[in-house]
């Protein structure tokens, strides 16, 4: 149990650093910030492979840690809706973790919750450069770079082969190793 639970928070900590690594591979960037890139698979995978709660604390850190090099900040909330709440709720796709046909389900709604945490960002701290309704702005600028994305990332997940998706279970230890 023991060994389980520290495979766990090393998976996570390495998705983390793959969410870092990936969010500096940038496809296309949006002038006001947010880009086309994979940065989403890994916790998505975390999450489909221990389930919604261990996605959603992948995503926290991953999404903490993806501001570092060039974080966007004007205010506390903003920061959290647009890194950590934003990669949290790609949690959600642990709810098709037991459905291989469903996968690529979760990764679409997972990126439709990130969607929507960017559009609350947006229109909350966003808006002076709204032409036009805030709301219509924040939803129309987050589109050209998530949707792709979560294209991008669901058509990965439907290549992976299955095993990726299986979770880790440690080997058990013999009474001589112990």
């Amino acid at each position: 149990m023991r060994n389980q639970k520290l495979r766990i928070m090393v998976e996570v900590a390495v998705a983390a650093a793959l969410t870092f690594i990936l969010d500096l591979i940038v496809l296309y960037r949006m002038p006001q910030g947010g880009s086309v890139n994979l940065s989403m698979l890994p916790t998505i995978v975390i999450a489909l492979r221990y389930g919604v709660k261990v996605g959603m604390v992948a995503g926290l850190i991953a999404g903490t840690i993806s501001a570092l090099p060039s974080p966007t900040l004007v205010h506390p909330i903003q920061f959290l809706l647009d890194y950590p709440i934003a990669y949290a709720v790609l949690g959600v796709a642990g709810l098709c973790r037991n459905r291989r046909i469903l996968y690529v389900v979760g990764a679409v709604m997972a990126g439709v919750l990130r969607y929507f945490s960017h559009v609350l960002s947006g229109i909350v701290f966003f808006g002076e450069y709204a032409e036009g309704p805030v709301i219509l702005y924040s939803l129309g600028y987050q589109l050209p770079y998530i949707i792709p994305s979560t294209i991008l990332v669901s058509v990965v997940i439907g290549l992976l082969p299955a095993i990726v998706f299986q979770p880790s279970v440690a080997p058990p230890v013999s009474k001589e190793a112990a």
